[in-house]
């Protein structure tokens, strides 16, 4: 990278950052400054509640009314419009089964309820879907092994380590911190299943709400490096996020990209604030992320099940099958 870029790029960041003193430094020197629209925020002392992760018993639940609200627009997706009159064949007897006793739900709003403290319901729900966090690695899938996919895809190692559990300790007061900055009513919920093509399901970080009307996907990051950084110091770490016409964007090609999609998709809205955290300083770098139509539509074909077998990943041999329904 050579010095003229690394300036832009010094720019572009310090731009997002309005109140830091070093931007409040420079302005002393520079009367015309351009503002972008995806900007970093700070929050002056310490949180005032304990970070927990949206499976916190002791968290209140989001009304009632909220979760049916978000429901009532979902309904509206385009995904109820272009996929689901796409038939499901062929389809055997074995499939068959699977489907209606695993992957449709007839009740989602209950679903979500339970499944937003219940961590054991959220992982069997989730686990026969194809999900926010795992589409774009059957989306790009280039191979023929389907039998093996399949096999790590529904039956993956669980695994935890100290990057996964930062993620989640500093999750809620992230949501907290974002909510409070920008004055949002941020409603968390369990898993959304797509009524109308149940092998679909996502688990928002959030959803913003603004006179009854669901208008924001929320999606948080909470990179480890965040501990001892400014969120503007994680931006050269994040592979997920560039520089474009001299804004910051998520990278089309990170699975990233595909999971909040997807998740404007089942839940027909039109942005994403893509919030970057850093708990060093409680800041935040806000990407707002627009709904791709085109990379959605594309996608949400690919990931039907009649290119890929029901939910995507179903193999042949059906002793694969008969495990799955046991």
């Amino acid at each position: 990278m050579d010095e003229k870029e690394a300036e832009n790029i010094r720019e572009i960041l310090l731009n997002a950052v309005p109140k830091s003193s070093m931007a409040v430094h420079r302005k002393r020197f520079k009367s015309n400054e351009n503002e972008t629209i995806n900007t970093l925020y700070e929050m002056p002392g310490p949180s005032t509640n304990p970070p927990s992760n949206r499976f916190d018993t002791e968290s209140e639940p989001s009304p009632f009314s909220d979760i049916h609200i978000i429901f009532e627009n979902a309904r509206k997706s385009f995904l109820s419009e272009t996929i689901f009159n796409v038939p499901i064949y062929p389809i055997r007897k074995c499939c068959l089964e699977v489907y209606e006793t695993k992957i449709i739900c007839n009740d989602i709003e209950n679903t979500c309820n339970m499944t937003s403290f219940d961590l054991k319901k959220w992982q069997e729900e989730r686990r026969y879907r194809i999900t926010g966090s795992r589409c774009y690695g059957l989306y790009t899938y280039s191979k023929e092994d389907w039998e093996t996919k399949s096999s790590k895809y529904f039956w993956p190692k669980m695994f935890s380590n100290k990057y996964t559990k930062y993620g989640i300790l500093f999750e809620k007061e992230a949501r907290e911190t974002y909510s409070k900055n920008l004055n949002r009513h941020v409603v968390t919920c369990g898993l959304i299943i797509s009524e109308s093509n149940p092998f679909l399901a996502y688990s928002p970080d959030g959803i913003i709400i603004e006179n009854n009307v669901p208008i924001k996907l929320l999606e948080i990051k909470c990179p480890f490096k965040g501990q001892e950084v400014t969120a503007v110091s994680l931006f050269h770490s994040c592979s997920y996020l560039k520089i474009e016409n001299d804004r910051m964007v998520l990278n089309k090609k990170h699975t990233y990209y595909g999971q909040v999609q997807l998740g404007m998709a089942i839940l027909n809205l039109k942005e994403c604030d893509f919030i970057v955290y850093s708990s060093f300083d409680k800041t935040f770098l806000n990407i707002i992320v627009p709904f791709d139509v085109v990379y959605s539509q594309i996608m949400s074909f690919q990931l039907n099940p009649t290119a890929l077998q029901i939910s995507g990943v179903i193999p042949e041999k059906c002793h694969f099958i008969e495990n799955w329904i046991r």
